[in-house]
């Protein structure tokens, strides 16, 4: 990725990335054609930072469907994909890679020029009332689109709108529709009279519906003064039927039948019947400690029952991806979560440990590689014998063993130093009982120090009587032991063991 020096503008990504990429937040600027054919480009996220994107930056990204914008970006905003000014008045940038019908939504009244330059999968698009300007080249070589549906009158357009369209494109306009002649942008104008079924504002004829617990029902026809009627149980309708007087909410699921009639009830149209399913819907809950994020598809919850959302843990620079924990234990850095209920998950991302051992002894790391970011990894030197923890070094200091280090940069070393013992300090006997029992001595002791008294029969093995702290001076130990079996040689020593 090619960036300014102070990495707030993005000048160019590589033709040849592809899947998913994230802009750093450091990023304020998209040049123009920073994007343009990367063919394999696959979803994109705006960061709360950007406030500026260039002209054309986008064009060419023929597998791009989703364009996904942070929440607190005071500029641009994004819905199901779709890129918008922060007010929702301009239609940005509509990802190549999408299919099918589009309806533009009601709020927008300007479509920039190449908007939907190169969507190969639209077949189809509503523009609504609200547009009143289009861009030049907005839906150049869409060369599926068939059906443009205009629902208010004709407006200014920019050249090429509609250029390398389906050969069989057509513009569909309403009856009484000024403006449009019989032809419009190069394309043939079919004034049509329809009806129409529309959930929460979205053209819903012939389709299978999922919203979640209601949704608002609009009926429309282009008859003048014409009059429609529902049925919600799929039979068919007839003027007999419930009278549609205004918009109305539906909390039930229900097939949605309209037929509309003329004034002089001499002529009717009936709409393709909808199939309305109300699901219940659960949250999506994604958190991670650190050393990575995870692109959510589609990003915007709550989701109905039954929807499929994709996770996909992205690590950040050299973290790598361990595995999913919460409702998910899967190892793969993209997994797929059936919504039946609501989901908790996180990716967890770790790094690996280097452990050098210099000098005589090993070190045991709990727990092992790879570790988790923000876990604390605790180090326990094992000197050889004669030998002894000098200090560690690097991500570590300090003699302290075992001793802990909390893992938050990718890669970290430790070593650890083992020396050979020091020679211990002679010990001062000042007294010692040869002959009485119990046996008692005397010696000069450090401060703070821990000595420990043995005693042997043979020079060879050795037992514990018991050890003496040390106070600086002068201390005596006597043996706890019964009186001493007479003629039995004892042998007694001294040791500093700290």
């Amino acid at each position: 990725m090619l960036f300014d020096k102070n990495k707030t503008r993005l000048i160019q990504l590589p033709a040849g990335k592809s899947g998913y990429y994230t802009i750093p937040e450091s990023v304020t600027t998209i040049w123009e054609d920073a994007f343009q054919y990367c063919r394999s480009l696959t979803i994109l996220t705006i960061p709360d930072s950007v406030t500026s994107i260039g002209d054309w930056a986008f064009v060419g990204c023929s597998s791009l469907t989703s364009i996904e914008v942070g929440k607190g970006n005071a500029n641009y905003t994004s819905e199901n994909g779709v890129l918008f000014d922060k007010n929702k008045t301009r239609l940005i940038q509509f990802p190549s890679g999408k299919s099918g019908h589009y309806t533009i939504p009601d709020s927008i009244n300007f479509i920039l020029y190449s908007a939907f330059e190169g969507c190969s999968g639209l077949t189809s698009v509503t523009i609504g009332n609200s547009v009143n300007s289009i861009g030049t080249g907005a839906f150049e070589d869409c060369s599926n689109l068939k059906s443009i549906t205009f629902e208010g009158n004709a407006f200014a357009i920019g050249d090429n709108v509609f250029k390398g369209a389906s050969e069989n494109a057509k513009i569909f306009v309403n009856p009484g529709a000024t403006g449009f002649g019989e032809t419009f942008a190069g394309l043939p104008v079919v004034i049509e009279a329809s009806t129409g079924i529309y959930l929460d504002g979205e053209y819903s004829n012939g389709k299978d519906v999922k919203k979640p617990e209601s949704t608002i029902v609009n009926l429309f026809t282009h008859f003048p003064q014409g009059e429609i009627f529902y049925t919600l149980d799929g039979t068919p309708p007839t003027f007999t039927s419930n009278a549609y007087l205004n918009p109305f909410e539906l909390t039930e699921s229900a097939t949605i039948r309209a037929i509309a009639y003329s004034a002089d009830f001499t002529n009717s149209i009936e709409a393709e019947p909808v199939s309305l399913s109300l699901l219940p819907s659960y949250s999506m809950n994604v958190n991670t400690a650190g050393g990575g994020t995870a692109i959510i598809d589609p990003p915007d919850g709550p989701y109905l029952e039954g929807t499929e959302v994709t996770l996909t843990a992205t690590p950040e620079g050299e973290w790598e991806f361990i595995g999913w924990e919460g409702d998910s234990t899967s190892s793969e850095a993209t997994i797929t979560i059936t919504m039946d209920e609501a989901k908790a998950l996180t990716p967890t991302f770790g790094t690996n440990v280097t452990v050098n051992e210099i000098g005589a002894g090993k070190v045991v790391q709990t727990p092992s590689n790879p570790v988790p970011y923000g876990s604390t990894v605790t180090f326990t030197a094992k000197p050889d014998t004669g030998h002894y923890l000098f200090r560690w070094a690097g991500e570590q200091t300090g003699n302290d063993n075992p001793t802990q280090l909390q893992i938050t940069k990718p890669n970290p070393a430790v070593s650890a130093l083992f020396a050979p013992s020091p020679v211990p300090d002679k010990i001062q006997i000042n007294a010692v009982s040869k002959t009485d029992s119990p046996f008692t001595i005397s010696f000069e002791s450090k401060s703070g120090s821990t000595y420990i008294i043995e005693v042997s029969h043979n020079l060879k093995q050795w037992g514990e009587l018991g050890e003496v702290k040390g106070t600086g001076s002068s201390v005596k130990f006597t043996d706890p032991r019964l009186p001493i079996v007479p003629f039995e040689r004892n042998y007694f020593r001294v040791k500093l063991v700290e």
